[in-house]
């Protein structure tokens, strides 16, 4: 069974730039079994053409018109029993009789706002405690990475790291003709000389080969030197999601980590500095999965555009669940049921 994760940044749009259409997209180039979608940005008046595709039965979830939004497309010979909303336009969550499937858009926590976060947080404490008790797969944008590898600025600054923290006149003298010193590390190897004899321009040395702040640092840098890599993770782990995506990893199998080690493998890219070329980006879209579900591939497709995310997928050695009886996708209308108020 292949499942796919896309935050398609607006439905509507996202379609509108394609030659084909959604269902056969779904059907034909990503071969999917089930695709979670997030950022619909929708109502159900205006996605209605979404509701009814021929190859797949849909559950949404709407929070308000134009924001948020989850949908959760189910080819229709996989079995499906009943859909829950955890919460409303984030986390909805399918039961497919062998496993269950959560479908998930998680907030950003701004740690730079003074407002107040405890909504958020509680999107978070939501999943947690509805996903610990079962054997679940859970797909989305978790608006998070956990590793420095998997966002640019970090891994960038980590490299700068490794090249400072081997600093050697000769070393660094070679490589600055071969023209792999760049202004900014030419800078951070100036200060680093600078702490390293406990210069006394400095008040407090010791604190500075910590940290930095730079000079006129880029839109597309950090605001900091770092000096180690200790420093450097206890920034990254600052922000409150990438510490609870680190703690939820280590209960759920990040299955795209389970097959690659590449770095510099990125689902999210920043379209205002147009990134997405130079792959200056990060990886916050996710296929996770219990201990006891199999997965035997996983892999993310840059090459698909059309939003500021690309899909991500895993593929699991599971059979198909059958019983008739409960099946959504035999009900008659079971679309357009679904669309009616309760």
């Amino acid at each position: 069974m292949k499942i796919f994760s896309l935050n398609v940044n607006g439905l509507r749009a996202f379609d509108e730039k394609s030659n084909i259409s959604f269902n056969d997209f779904c059907l034909n180039t990503l071969k999917a079994d089930i695709i979670c979608l997030q950022e619909i940005k929708g109502s159900k008046e205006n996605l209605t053409r979404y509701s009814a595709l021929r190859d797949y039965q849909t559950f949404s979830s709407i929070l308000v018109k134009g924001r948020h939004g989850v949908a959760t497309l189910v080819r229709k010979n996989v079995f499906c029993e009943k859909k829950v909303e955890i919460s409303k336009g984030r986390i909805l969550k399918t039961f497919h009789g062998n496993f269950v499937l959560y479908n998930c858009y998680m907030p950003y926590c701004d740690e730079s706002s003074n407002g107040d976060k405890g909504d958020i947080i509680k999107v978070y404490n939501l999943l947690r405690e509805h996903a610990e008790a079962e054997n679940c797969i859970l797909c989305g944008d978790f608006n998070a990475t956990y590793s420095i590898l998997d966002h640019y600025q970090y891994k960038n600054e980590l490299d700068t790291i490794t090249i400072v923290n081997k600093w050697d006149e000769n070393i660094y003298e070679n490589e600055m003709n071969k023209g792999l010193i760049n202004d900014k590390i030419k800078e951070k190897n100036e200060l680093y000389k600078r702490l390293v004899t406990a210069s006394e321009e400095f008040a407090d040395p010791e604190i500075l080969k910590e940290m930095v702040e730079k000079i006129r640092p880029k839109k597309v840098e950090l605001p900091f030197h770092f000096f180690t890599v200790k420093a450097l993770e206890a920034h990254f782990f600052s922000v409150y999601q990438r510490e609870w995506m680190k703690e939820f990893v280590s209960v759920f199998k990040d299955t795209f980590r389970m097959h690659n080690n590449e770095i510099e493998q990125y689902t999210c890219w920043n379209t205002i500095f147009n990134l997405r070329p130079v792959n200056y980006g990060t990886r916050i879209d996710y296929v996770l999965c219990t201990g006891d579900i199999l997965c035997c591939a996983a892999g993310i497709m840059p090459e698909i555009k059309g939003s500021d995310h690309c899909p991500v997928y895993a593929e699991f050695e599971i059979e198909n669940f059958v019983d008739d009886r409960i099946d959504l996708s035999k009900r008659k209308n079971n679309l357009l049921d679904f669309f009616k108020r309760k």
